[in-house]
């Protein structure tokens, strides 16, 4: 009973986000889309608060996230009026631990131990 020539298997983009498929539901009609479970990265929220422009050493890109989310704009080092670094990341200001952050740490670490095995294979 199949009801079109195509089908598809797609990521979990076409499952959560129903725009991505809008205009297009005849073509997306029965298509199974794949998901993966995640879990909350322990102390990682804990991190996110930590920061501020100040103390962020490592992410080049963390200003930015800290002016969309904040929704203001950093000036140069000391005029930051528009933007204070005395906020927080917190859930209070509507912060939500993005799912894919497992994944990223998993991503890591098998790079880790992929490298770690490497150099004992070749270099004991």
């Amino acid at each position: 009973n199949l009801t079109s020539y195509f089908h598809w298997v797609a990521s979990d983009g076409w499952g959560k986000q129903s725009h991505l498929v809008e205009g297009l539901q005849e073509v997306a009609e029965g298509a199974i889309t794949v998901e993966l479970t995640s879990q909350v990265v322990r102390g990682f929220d804990t991190y996110m608060a930590s920061l501020t422009p100040e103390t962020n050493t490592r992410n080049p890109w963390f200003n930015e996230y800290w002016e969309t989310f904040f929704g203001c704009k950093l000036g140069p080092p000391g005029t930051d009026l528009a933007c204070p670094s005395t906020r927080r990341i917190s859930k209070e200001a509507g912060y939500q631990q993005d799912p894919k952050v497992q994944f990223v740490v998993d991503a890591v670490y098998a790079f880790a131990y992929a490298l770690s095995n490497l150099q004992r294979s070749k270099c004991p």
